[in-house]
């Protein structure tokens, strides 16, 4: 798909194709030019733009099932939060020294992670596989392939994180747990493949500064990551500590331990509810993008004389 346009400067007609970087030189007279932003889906004739006004409606459909899926998400590790507590909160737990209702609590709000995490994978399956036809006509639809792959390994990780959730299984179940979450984690990092589809759809429907929205949680991503290993290792470093200066009671767990525990739950959470924040204003502002272009005054095509 190629753009015509003249240049400011000397009048001569350019022609330059979707993948053309946003600055060139003009070959009559050499000055630099700002490529204009392609016309809108919505607001052109089919030959204008690569994604046509069906692909692109399919993408907003797409879009608004991702952020369902991020309200199941949120429900999930609220599930999974209140289920560490509640385990902090009694822990150790000792056979034969258990309340009677702490299994219940545990196996239903374990209960609850999974089902409210495979929907939120489910819903994210079904919103890259109907933003598959806009991908494809911008030559990303491998990159929404691989974040719909991605679900389902997620899906994976989802179930085995559960099972941790209600004990620490023994011997080969154990095996099998860690084996699964490591699948799991493998395809969160695969459905991040989906900031290129919003990166290169974005460019191609409302310019490169809706664009770059995909490129700047990339980076929240990265920095939230490191933020939680850094919880997870001082609190870690922390409960050492500090149960190296209490004598151990058999049964029993110090209650400054405890805090730390609570601590770094609450450092992991915020973490990731922030990531999950960011990940919704990135939908927010992709939906808006995608159905209607930004005004961008340093992209405007030149009008004729």
């Amino acid at each position: 798909m190629s753009l015509s346009f003249c240049c400011p400067t000397c009048g001569a007609m350019l022609r330059v194709t979707a993948a053309t970087a946003p600055l060139i030189s003009c070959p009559g007279c050499g000055e630099p030019i700002r490529v204009p932003r392609r016309p809108h889906p919505v607001e052109s004739r089919p030959d204008e733009s690569p994604v046509s006004p069906a692909a692109l409606y399919a993408a907003v459909a797409g879009v608004r099932l991702l952020r369902l899926s991020l309200l199941m998400t949120t429900a999930a590790v609220g599930f999974a939060a209140s289920a560490l507590a509640v385990r902090v909160a009694n822990a150790p737990l000792v056979p034969g020294n258990i309340p009677d209702w702490l299994p219940g609590i545990i196996f239903t709000l374990s209960v609850g992670w999974a089902v409210a995490g495979w929907l939120g994978c489910w819903a994210r399956h079904t919103g890259y596989k109907l933003c598959r036809p806009a991908a494809a006509a911008v030559q990303v639809e491998a990159w929404a392939k691989a974040a719909a792959a991605g679900t389902w390994l997620c899906g994976v990780g989802i179930l085995a994180a559960g099972v941790l959730l209600i004990g620490m299984p023994r011997a080969m179940l154990a095996a099998g747990v860690l084996i699964g979450l490591t699948v799991g984690l493998f395809g969160v990092a695969l459905e991040f493949a989906v900031l290129t589809v919003w990166h290169r759809l974005l460019w191609e429907t409302a310019g490169w500064r809706a664009a770059n929205a995909a490129g700047r949680y990339t980076l929240d991503f990265v920095f939230a990551a490191v933020a939680v290993m850094g919880c997870l290792c001082l609190g870690g470093m922390t409960a050492i500590g500090v149960a190296g200066g209490h004598e151990r009671v058999p049964g029993e767990l110090p209650t400054a331990v405890k805090w730390v525990f609570v601590a770094t739950l609450v450092g992991v959470a915020g973490c990731v509810v922030w990531v999950l924040v960011r990940y919704a204003r990135l939908l927010a502002d992709t939906l808006r993008a995608l159905r209607q272009p930004e005004p961008n005054r340093d992209e405007q095509v030149p009008t004729e004389t």
